[in-house]
């Protein structure tokens, strides 16, 4: 059985680089519109001025539901995310169904599109239809070249920004616009291009069209992302110093955001967030304080859920329980599975006795306050941490946590409730590496004189 997620407000019309992970963005400031010249020039390093960037990483919990049309195609988006892009052929398949499917959607398409702020409102329905047809006959008719993304346009970014709407739902035609965009030097396929050849890297990557695109970028229009991704480069080349130097440059211009983005700003996800990467070369480096403090105010200052995780679980080993439930907290709520599945553990362990309740010394027993129990007005009872703990787990298993939903229906069983504990069983067994651990529990489950407790070597906080 699979439980159906809970809505999930991060769902959104895929942006032109939303192929990589959405959670975290850099916004280019107003009038700054990165048009760049599609041409390389000596990659000496050159002065700008600092103008500092937006950058956000926590999920907009505001953000408007897609049209049903955009939200099936997502599916589709992320089974490819991770592909690296290979397309050197024409795409296979009848072109004729995906024109028909271009007359039938593409005024629904342009209008979503325009709303979620990925084409400019200048962009008519004429211009929408006449480029989504056009990339659809060179896509079906020709291998992918600079040429063919030129030659449909005379702004390649508006064609790939196009193409990534109309090839909705079609993986290949997808993959074949990123790979030509790519050619064509177009910003945001090469930085989708480098990202995932960099994902997979574990040696520097050589001299190619999308790494001589990012270096350009990085280097001479000083482009945080791009200047993240070349670090990258540079890390694997074992060029620590000047990747530092990037860095820091890129950490200089950057600043947290809490407002909503408006829609005409670009977006530009990246794989690997900026202080991970400043992180990792101050590691290579030895500088170890300087990593910890990017991470801490990666948390802090930018709420990046990896980071908070990250951070937790340094609270966790220094015993300081308090903040680790808020950074845990603040990464749950966004809807991170297994940040919620680590919550809930960790609440189960504290009704359990294994952790002290907030608001309680661990030696001496003494009541003092804190952030959970002042909301209740009150320090929690362990039965409060029970309720909290099958809040969560609830939460995990809506969205999709498999190891969570096998906790829940031990824990359903144990309260009498047998039939719903084993749907809830039913879908922790969807994942194969429970399997083992299920067999058993299915054989014995309708045996109401056999309790079954919870396995407690599996509640990972």
């Amino acid at each position: 059985m699979s439980l159906p997620r809970a809505s999930d407000a991060l769902r959104r019309l895929p942006r032109p680089t939303s192929q990589l992970q959405p959670s975290r963005n850099i916004t280019v400031p107003h009038g700054h519109h990165h048009k760049f010249p599609h041409t390389h020039h000596n990659t000496t390093t050159s002065t700008t001025s600092k103008s500092t960037r937006s950058f956000h990483s926590t999920p907009q919990l505001s953000a408007a539901r897609r049209s049903p049309t955009v939200r099936r195609a997502e599916a589709s988006q992320t089974r490819i995310a991770s592909a690296p892009p290979v397309y050197n052929t024409p795409v296979k398949g009848p072109k004729d169904g995906r024109h028909q499917f271009l007359e039938t959607h593409g005024i629904q398409l342009w209008a979503d599109a325009q709303r979620a702020g990925v084409i400019p409102n200048a962009v008519d329905k004429h211009i929408f239809m006449r480029v989504g047809s056009a990339l659809l006959e060179k896509a079906y008719t020709q291998a992918p070249s600079r040429e063919a993304i030129w030659e449909i346009h005379d702004d390649p970014d508006l064609t790939f920004n196009i193409g990534q709407v109309v090839s909705l739902g079609n993986p290949r035609f997808r993959e074949w616009v990123i790979t030509a965009c790519t050619l064509a030097e177009v910003r945001f396929a090469t930085i989708i291009s480098a990202t995932r050849i960099l994902d997979k890297a574990t040696t520097a990557p050589t001299s190619s069209v999308p790494f001589n695109r990012i270096e350009y970028l990085a280097l001479q229009m000083r482009d945080p992302v791009s200047m993240t991704l070349h670090a990258r480069v540079l890390i694997l080349r074992k060029q620590y110093n000047e990747a530092l130097a990037l860095m820091e440059e890129v950490m200089g211009v950057i600043r947290p955001v809490t407002t909503s983005r408006p829609s005409q700003d670009k977006h530009f996800p990246l794989d690997m967030a900026p202080w991970q990467v400043y992180e990792d070369v101050n590691r290579k480096l030895g500088n170890d304080n300087a990593a910890d403090k990017a991470i801490e105010t990666a948390a802090r200052e930018y709420q990046d859920p990896q980071a908070l995780l990250t951070l937790a679980g340094r609270h966790m080993k220094d015993g300081d329980l308090e903040n680790y439930e808020a950074c845990m907290s603040k990464v749950a709520s966004t809807g991170n599975a297994d940040a919620c599945r680590k919550l809930a553990n960790f609440y189960y362990l504290t009704y359990l006795g294994r952790y002290p309740r907030r608001g309680e010394d661990a030696t001496q027993k003494q009541q003092k306050k804190n952030w959970l129990s002042s909301i209740f007005g009150r320090m929690l009872s362990p039965d409060d941490y029970l309720n909290l703990a099958r809040e969560w787990y609830e939460l995990a298993c809506t969205h999709g946590s498999h190891d969570a939903a096998l906790t829940m229906s031990l824990l359903l069983r144990l309260d009498g409730k047998f039939n719903l504990g084993k749907q809830y069983l039913e879908m922790a067994a969807q994942k194969p590496g429970l399997a083992s651990a299920i067999r058993g529990y299915r054989v014995n489950w309708d045996n109401t004189e056999l309790t079954m407790n919870v396995d407690l070597k599996r509640l990972d906080v």
